[in-house]
């Protein structure tokens, strides 16, 4: 399609030297007689002109702006080094006009705390090396969890503190006013629309990439607990392991009520190996699995992932031991507050929208990644030793597949599951195509249906 429009600027530009050239004077044919250029050529001139400045901006530059790939560098993450800037992805909701530029960076106005200070301010504290980098993602804070968490970060020592907060949520836009008055040595990313899991930890990686004192960075979900001095604990045992161990890439923690992924330890060593997270999984499941298989996969990265056990956090609400996604929480919060009081229109149909694209995105990422890495449906056995069965691709390859997302974005609940279009797995017959079949109802859809 971008080649079409291409060829139609190029087109429309080109003609208008001729047609310069038949109203002002040019020789046409050659040798031809001059006429003067009039004012009807002048106008002529001008509305050719004012067109094909008109086609390229409404029609050319959106489809020439590249897709986001497995490159680990990319050029647009330079935006997070001046206000405003472009970084691309996000979904589109309701609330997307609370941001008058796509990205902004808001630095902080304090330094992060150091512990290679503290003797001198407290000769009795003890020193430890600094974290590199703390960082969390989120679009919605109905919980208030996002506070809970920088308060466990606020005694810690570490060179980088960030938070990624994408979308116009009311609760998000509340979260950020809170970070940038409470706590002054946090960075804030924002970008103008919701990002998802995925691109989240991606725009962290990004960060830890293009700063060269972090050499690992600790993600979490928002709504982990942070018991007091357990990151300072657990700081000892990654720096540990990160100096013994040229091959740890990653790492783990033991959590209370949720899986390993909800706070896992990346180094810089392991995003260069492995890649940054597959935004095609969207907005959330599966991008840990996803990077599971490939760390299973790498040359690299041969050491399996660390366990941290010197401290222990808690995912979800406290005194609970049930494990919630942050996803259940929310819909939980919107069955209160339906309860509680009414609300507008454009709030519920927000609310039923993002509903129905958790729900695509499930379905859509499990297919997704079954096909990428020949899965079986319950992902406990996956084939494929590179991406998409082609040995020409790296561990870290993905191409983002702008028609797949806008699917899944797309208000349509008869959609259950959004096709990946941009490739399919090589040789054949894939080895579970069980794991391609999704049932709605009297219809079953399988490997040449999801692939379209």
């Amino acid at each position: 399609m971008d080649f079409l429009f291409t060829v139609l600027i190029y087109a429309s530009c080109y003609l208008e030297i001729p047609l310069r050239g038949w109203l002002c004077g040019m020789p046409h044919p050659p040798g031809g007689d001059r006429t003067p250029c009039t004012g009807k050529g002048r106008s002529t001139v001008l509305i050719a002109g004012v067109l094909c400045v008109v086609v390229y901006v409404a029609i050319i530059h959106p489809y020439s702006v590249p897709s986001l790939g497995s490159v680990v560098a990319r050029p647009q993450y330079e935006a997070l080094r001046q206000a405003g800037g472009s970084a691309g992805g996000g979904g589109r909701g309701v609330y997307t006009d609370c941001l008058n530029t796509d990205t902004l960076l808001l630095t902080p106005t304090k330094p992060a705390h150091h512990a290679e200070n503290d003797s001198v301010v407290d000769p009795t504290r003890r020193t430890s090396r600094p974290i590199p980098l703390l960082a969390t993602n989120l679009d919605y804070d109905t919980e208030g969890f996002l506070g809970r968490l920088l308060d466990g970060w606020a005694n810690a020592s570490a060179r980088h503190k960030l938070v990624v907060a994408g979308g116009c949520d009311p609760s998000m836009l509340k979260a950020v006013e809170y970070v940038r008055s409470q706590f002054p040595d946090v960075a804030v990313f924002r970008e103008r629309e919701a990002l998802g899991c995925a691109p989240g930890w991606n725009r962290a990686l990004d960060y830890m990439l293009y700063h060269e004192d972090v050499e690992w960075c600790l993600l979490f979900n928002t709504d982990v607990y942070v018991p007091p001095g357990a990151l300072d604990t657990l700081a000892e045992e990654v720096w540990a392991e990160y100096d013994q161990d040229p091959q740890f890439c990653r790492g783990f923690f033991n959590v209370t009520a949720g899986p390993d992924a909800v706070v896992f330890a990346f180094t810089r060593h392991g995003l260069q190996a492995l890649g940054r997270f597959d935004e095609n999984i969207y907005p959330a499941y599966y991008e840990d699995q996803e990077m599971d298989l490939r760390h299973n996969r790498s040359l690299e990265c041969t050491s399996p992932p660390r366990r941290f056990v010197a401290a222990t956090l808690h995912h979800g609400r406290l005194g609970s031991a049930e494990y919630k996604s942050g996803t259940s929480v929310l819909r939980d919060h919107w069955r209160q507050e339906g309860k509680r009081q009414p609300r507008d229109s454009q709030l519920r149909k927000w609310e039923r929208d993002l509903s129905n694209r958790l729900d695509r995105g499930f379905v859509s990422s499990r297919l997704y990644v079954s096909a990428k890495w020949g899965c079986d449906a319950e992902q406990e056995r996956c084939l494929f030793a590179h991406p998409f069965n082609n040995p020409q691709h790296p561990l870290s390859y993905w191409r983002l597949d702008w028609a797949r997302r806008e699917c899944i974005l797309r208000q349509e609940r008869r959609v259950r599951a959004c096709r990946y279009t941009l490739e399919e797995p090589a040789g054949s017959p894939f080895p579970y195509p069980e794991a391609l079949v999704e049932d709605r109802g009297r219809r079953r859809t399988g490997l040449r249906g999801f692939w379209g």
